[in-house]
Parts: structure tokens; C-alpha cells; sequence
């Protein structure tokens, strides 16, 4: 007859088969999961959940690395999955709005981080998932902000130092985002995410950008006909704050028509200081410059504070036309609102030298939405000639979505001795 004890024994093994190994599959999923083996990681998991199918946890960790492998309709099966075990596990609700947000279902996703940051209000996770949502709406200073705070939650929070790297890095300074990645090194040295954000100085985010726009003026005090213009530019980044740019616009003004040809590149020349080069050609030009050389340097000389050079050479048919200017910008309310200001110089090739200023705002009221006004009492060029303009204009940006923006400007010029001019300007940018 079997003993009693023996047949306990056999029923605890029995039950506990499953526990044990799904602890091994979790162990060996973990391993491979931070050493960036997603799909050994994924093996693993699958191995958990088949262990043990009402675990919530091994159908949670499954969707995460589903999503690390950009498999997100598989992502949000599993932990859907997860949700249904365990409805009010707070942590597969942080999976759920994370794999929501790599689908690009952002509003969805940061409605279930909302959730449980007003449960969890020190929660770092929740805080730092929600910067990394503002990151992907291109919402840069609010997601510092939601960085910066899961950091005073938890200084060990590796996503939150990862996250204001990645913004600095957005925003061209890789030194500074650097110095973040070094200090996400020291809190987890085997991190895949840290060893290739210092593999690389790439920014984050899409590499090209297409601009097309197009602009109509009426004018008055002149007997001239309407002017208008169609504008094509594509935009290469080739590395964190450096670009090259193609561009061509088509010109109509005077009666008579002008295209002209574009190329541009800008780079870093050391830390907090970049220089930018554009040059263009016009063939057969009646009226814009034969050709065309704008160099420029900017100098941030502090966090809030940047210094602008600014010079340009045009030949026209009639001559060449020089000019410099020297500028700043300043920005506010963590670089939600800027001012700028341009002391503006340009000599003809009579050797007649007029100067003049320019002064603008831009701000963001709210996410998705920038406005911008500008005031200009200034020299300048019109198939080669030089006159005093006094000018204004206002316009107002939307992005539709983190890689698609919207924008309508107006200007109106008053240029001394001549046309009074208004212009309707829109565009459209494409980032991907």
C-alpha cells in the first residue's frame, strides 16, 4: 500500500511542476530580454505562459517583448490576455498604454497612464511612460517634465534618464544627451538601449522631412500683377543637429517667371555651436539672384540663450547685393516661448549700406498648436534693388499628428517709395 506522505509528496510535486518551471522560463526570458535577444526572450515567455496559462505576469512579460519587436497587434492580443486574468493589476494597465503608444494610439495610451498615475501618484513607471508618450508627440518640454519628475520618484529610474537623453539628443544636443546615456550606463551596464544609444550619435525620431508650400501677394500703390510661388525642400538629418536640404521654388512676379535651385547643410562645430551653408542658383534669372550664398553660425551661450551671424552675398543682373546680421534668441518657460531680435545690414554694389532691425515671438500656448509674430523695419532686395520695408507678419502652426504640421502665415510689406504688398502663405511638412 503507498504511504500517505508518500502520495502528498507526489500530489505538491505535481502542483508545483508548473511554478518551477515557469519560474526557469521567466529567469531565462529575463536573461535574454535585457541582453536584447528578443526573440530568445519571447521563447521563453511562450514557454512560461504554456507552463502556467492563467498567469497574468508570463502574458504580460510575453507582450512586452511582442512590442519590442514592433508586433504590436500580437503585443496588445497578449496582454489583453494579461488584463482579463487580472483586470486591476495596475502594472499590465503601464504594458497596455505602452504598446498602445508604440501603435501610435497615444490619446488611448496616455488615458490608461493617467489612470494610474491618480492611484499610484508617485508611481516612477507611470511618470516616465508618460514623458515617453510626450517624446512621441514631439511634445519635447513636457516630456522633460514628466522625465524629471519619475527621476524625483526613483533616481534609479533607467526609462526616465534614457528619456531626457533622447530628448537632448532630439533636440541636437548629443553632448548633453550623452551625458545622460553614461549615467544610464552606470545604472544598468548591461543594457542593450543604453550600449546602443552610445553606439550611436543618430537622433531619435524620422530622419527626412518634405516641406511644400505656396504663397500669393496682392499688391497696391502699383499697377503690378499679383505675385505668387510653389516650393519644394526635402531634409536629410545625418546625425544629431547636422542636415543636408534640396530645395526648389518656382517664382512668379514682375509678369515674368524664376526658378530657383536650393542646396543647404548644416552640422555641429563643437559643443553649442552650429554653422549652417545654403546656396542657390536661378537659371536664366529675371528678377531673383543668379546665384546666391547665405553662411550662418549659432551660438548657444547658455541653456535659454542662443547668438546668431548671419551673412549673405546675391548677385543679380544688375549687380551684388551683400548683407550681415547679428541676432539672439532667448527662451522662456522651458522653451515654450521664444523672442528674437536681428540688427540687419546690407550694402549694394554702389557701396550704399542700410540697415535696419528686425524683432518676432513664437510660443505654444498648447500641445500641437505654436504662434508666431514678427516686426520688421529693414532693408530689402528686389531684382537687385535695395530699399527701406517696413513689415509685419503672423501665422500659426498645427502638427495633425507627431510627423504631419499645418501652417498658414500673413505678411504685409510697405516698402519705401514702392508697393504696398499682402501675402497669404501655407505649407504642409512631412516627417518620416
Amino acid at each position: 500500500m503507498r504511504s500517505p506522505f508518500g502520495a502528498a509528496a507526489l500530489l505538491l510535486l505535481a502542483l508545483g511542476a508548473p511554478a518551477l518551471a515557469q519560474t526557469d522560463h521567466f529567469a531565462a526570458g529575463n536573461a535574454a530580454r535585457r541582453s536584447g535577444d528578443f526573440p530568445a526572450a519571447e521563447r521563453s515567455y511562450r514557454a512560461a505562459v504554456e507552463a502556467a496559462p492563467q498567469s497574468a505576469e508570463a502574458w504580460n512579460a510575453l507582450a512586452l517583448v511582442q512590442g519590442y519587436q514592433a508586433r504590436y497587434a500580437d503585443a496588445l492580443e497578449s496582454v489583453n490576455r494579461a488584463e482579463a486574468l487580472a483586470p486591476n493589476d495596475l502594472d499590465i494597465s503601464l504594458t497596455k498604454a505602452r504598446v498602445l503608444a508604440w501603435s501610435m494610439r497615444y490619446e488611448e495610451a496616455a488615458r490608461l497612464v493617467d489612470r494610474v498615475a491618480a492611484a499610484r501618484p508617485k508611481d516612477s513607471e507611470a511618470l516616465a511612460l508618460r514623458g515617453r508618450i510626450a517624446f512621441y508627440r514631439t511634445q519635447n518640454a513636457e516630456a522633460e517634465r514628466a522625465f524629471n519628475a519619475a527621476l524625483a520618484a526613483d533616481p534609479q529610474n533607467l526609462d526616465a534618464v534614457l528619456g531626457l537623453g533622447d530628448v537632448e539628443r532630439a533636440r541636437g544636443n548629443d553632448a548633453a544627451a550623452r551625458t545622460y546615456f553614461l549615467r544610464a550606463r552606470e545604472i544598468d551596464p548591461g543594457s542593450k538601449d543604453v550600449a546602443d544609444r552610445l553606439a550611436t550619435k543618430q537622433p531619435d525620431g524620422p530622419l527626412w522631412r518634405l516641406d511644400v508650400g505656396g504663397t500669393h501677394s496682392w499688391l497696391d500703390r502699383t499697377a503690378l500683377p499679383d505675385w505668387s510661388s510653389q516650393s519644394i525642400a526635402l531634409t536629410r538629418m545625418t546625425g544629431a543637429g547636422s542636415y543636408v536640404t534640396g530645395a526648389a521654388g518656382r517664382y512668379r512676379r514682375f509678369g515674368m517667371t524664376d526658378v530657383e535651385l536650393t542646396a543647404a547643410a548644416g552640422a555641429p562645430l563643437m559643443e553649442g555651436v552650429s554653422a549652417r551653408l545654403e546656396a542657390s542658383v536661378t537659371p536664366a534669372a529675371d528678377f531673383l539672384p543668379r546665384w546666391r550664398l547665405a553662411p550662418s553660425v549659432t551660438a548657444n551661450i547658455f541653456d535659454e540663450t542662443a547668438l546668431m551671424l548671419e551673412g549673405s552675398v546675391r548677385h543679380y543682373a544688375t549687380g551684388t547685393v551683400s548683407g550681415f546680421n547679428v541676432g539672439g534668441e532667448q527662451f522662456f518657460m522651458e522653451r515654450r516661448l521664444s523672442v528674437s531680435g536681428r540688427f540687419i545690414n546690407s550694402i549694394d554694389d554702389t557701396g550704399k549700406h542700410l540697415t535696419g532691425w528686425s524683432a518676432g515671438v513664437t510660443a505654444i500656448p498648447m500641445d500641437r498648436i505654436s504662434v508666431r509674430a514678427s516686426y520688421a523695419n529693414a532693408p530689402e532686395s528686389d531684382a537687385g534693388i535695395v530699399a527701406d520695408t517696413r513689415s509685419w507678419s503672423a501665422g500659426l502652426g498645427y502638427d495633425i499628428t507627431p510627423t504631419l504640421t499645418v501652417r498658414a502665415d500673413f505678411t504685409h510689406d510697405n516698402r519705401s517709395g514702392g508697393y504696398l504688398r499682402d501675402e497669404v502663405s501655407i505649407g504642409i511638412a512631412v516627417r518620416f
